[in-house]
């Protein structure tokens, strides 16, 4: 399980610049740690507000893949009320079993 979590922090880490749309925020620090149960994980990181206005909504979502880049689910976290240069430290639930992430899109309004 430990190799599966480097794995999967590794993939997220090597795609989260790629997939950040929303110039308002910054993603960053990402990694996954081991939830409750064996199917259950956590994408967590830091989303920095990078504007000098508040942020009503920050949405964070990952794709979740099998061995053979199959989408097999989404994790996504919501934040509210971002203040400008504000940090938020979310995390985005995956309550499937899979083999990597990839940070697919950054919503901010």
């Amino acid at each position: 399980m430990k190799s599966m979590c480097t794995l999967i922090t590794c993939m997220v880490l090597s795609t989260a610049a790629l997939a950040q749309q929303n110039q308002a925020v910054q993603v960053s620090n990402l990694k996954t740690i081991t939830g409750p149960t064996p199917d259950t994980n956590y994408i967590v990181g830091t989303a920095t507000n990078t504007t000098n206005e508040r942020l009503d909504t920050v949405s964070v979502t990952f794709n979740l893949y099998d061995d053979q880049n199959a989408l097999v689910g989404n994790a996504v976290d919501t934040g509210l009320n971002l203040e400008p240069n504000g940090i938020w430290k979310f995390k985005a639930i995956a309550k499937k079993p899979y083999d990597h992430a990839d940070l697919s899109r950054v919503l901010a309004h």
